[in-house]
């Protein structure tokens, strides 16, 4: 099933640095085999030999009594290894969709930083769910490295180069096979418009009703206590159902970041209700000699297996202009009992239901990837390949290289990620004020809208005009932060 074949080929020398960014191998063969056994005894015991068995057999090892019971070894037979450079998309974007609901239409904006995206179609690799950590800048060079790193502790990444990648300064038994692309991020629309209908429908009752922030009550300065409630009553039949529209994707910004990620591929052979030689695949990253990042693969069940399985859309927000379209007797379970509800608590209000939103969203995500058919992205990516470029020379594949937001994680993600914040921001800005707006004209209470004016905290209307004020700051500083690369031609 993971048997890979494909070298890097040693023609053509790059006219440019590759946009591809790489991290090192700095985890031995070795060293990969026994943290991936430990990995799958982790995750299989139970499996094997029973929930009592299996904790029996984890003390017995913890206090070196391995002499009682059969070895780690004999429980989670060693097949073979593989060493593989792992290709996967960081993406950074902002982009919108129309939709329609049962209250009219809207069109949905989504700004996300660190999601990601399968780099190759391959299967069952293309749902690997190990993700790139961040990069470590320059500007954090400076800082104390910790004592204990985490698995998003940032790292450095550099242009992948032959001679230093695919040679480590650690043990590797045979060569290191690198997986090319084949897909892109850039190929979203093409697999939207094969979509099926069932998929473009999301359901934003699919998680519960949404949290309602109702009321906020000051009890000393500086010190709120918020009060929450849910639709207790909901018809468990109720939907709230948003059909996106496949063709109306409209991206307004798409920076791509080819990753090579390090990964040792082990496979084992075990025994599991009374069935013998089953097969588990454990991916564990090679990244980091002190961290045991790591899934795994087996006959056990259809999925990825993985401490903590990440995304793969980051949403920082999402929008809906002019509103979410559908009933917001169905959203809000108090919708219309107070009328004259202040400013702020309908803010907070709408930010909670958006944060479930996001979810609902990334979950989607999450099973539009597991269940892709790469075939009509594939297509795509061959027809707008540059087959001349140096990473196409390389063997790294067969996309677009040339193409404008495909850009090198290792130089110019901060600009682009600063410019997203503040799309972000003036997307957010533009809702506040016009809240805030709307109810002035309604004749609403808007003396408890707060912020703060040349130092100064100030309430009503010197606040409303202090939002419009920064607004327009928001929109001078968004517009001179706009990267040069989005002014060419994708």
């Amino acid at each position: 099933m993971f048997v890979l074949v494909r070298a890097l080929s040693t023609s053509a020398r790059a006219a440019r640095p590759s946009r591809v960014s790489a991290l090192d191998f700095q985890l031995s063969t070795k060293d990969a085999v026994h943290r991936a056994r430990l990995g799958a005894l982790e995750q299989l015991l139970p499996t094997i030999k029973g929930r009592w068995g299996g904790i029996a057999f984890a003390v017995s090892q913890a206090l070196g009594l391995g002499w009682m019971t059969e070895s780690e070894e004999d429980v989670m037979r060693f097949e073979s290894t593989q060493a593989l450079y792992y290709p996967i998309w960081t993406v950074d974007g902002v982009w919108k969709m129309r939709c329609r609901g049962d209250a009219g239409q809207a069109t949905a904006t989504f700004v996300s930083t660190n999601s990601a995206f399968p780099g190759n179609a391959y299967k069952p690799l293309d749902t690997l769910p190990l993700r790139p950590p961040p990069l470590r800048t320059p500007a954090m060079e400076q800082m104390p490295m910790p004592l204990v790193k985490g698995a998003d502790a940032p790292m450095p990444y550099a242009a992948f180069e032959r001679a230093r990648h695919l040679h480590p300064d650690v043990s590797i038994d045979g060569k290191i096979s690198v997986l090319p692309f084949n897909v892109s991020p850039r190929s979203l629309p093409e697999m939207l418009q094969h979509a099926d209908l069932r998929t473009l429908m999301v359901d934003l009752l699919a998680q519960g009703p949404p949290l309602h922030i109702r009321r906020r009550f000051k009890l000393l300065p500086g010190v709120e206590i918020q009060v929450a409630n849910v639709n207790e009553h909901t018809d468990q039949g109720e939907r709230a159902i948003v059909r996106m529209e496949r063709d109306s994707l409209d991206l307004d910004m798409l920076a791509c970041y080819p990753i090579l990620l390090p990964i040792h591929l082990v496979r084992f052979r075990y025994n599991a209700h009374g069935e013998t030689n089953r097969l588990a695949t454990v991916a564990v990253g090679a990244w980091d000699p002190n961290l045991l990042v790591y899934a795994l693969y087996c006959d056990e069940q259809p999925n990825w297996v993985a401490k903590g399985v990440p995304a793969w859309l980051d949403l920082d927000m999402i929008d809906f202009d002019p509103q979410v379209p559908v009933p917001r007797s169905v959203l809000d379970p108090n919708a219309g009992e107070d009328a004259a509800e202040k400013s702020e608590a309908r803010i907070v209000d709408l930010m909670a239901q958006q944060s479930q939103m996001q979810s609902i969203f990334e979950n989607r995500a999450e099973e539009l990837i597991d269940q892709a058919d790469w075939s009509p992205c594939l297509a795509w990516e061959e027809a707008h390949a540059a087959p001349d470029a140096p990473e196409a020379a390389a063997g790294l594949g067969t996309i677009d290289w040339e193409a404008p937001n495909v850009r090198p994680l290792y130089e110019g993600v901060t600009e682009n990620r600063q410019h997203i914040a503040l799309m972000g921001e003036a997307l957010f800005s533009e809702r506040l004020v016009e809240s805030v707006e709307r109810d002035e004209r309604e004749g609403r209470d808007i003396s408890n809208v707060h912020t703060m004016r040349d130092g100064n905290l100030v309430a009503g209307k010197e606040a409303v005009q202090a939002l419009r004020e920064r607004l327009d700051e928001v929109y001078a500083m968004r517009d001179d932060s706009r990267p040069s690369w989005m002014d060419k031609k994708n």
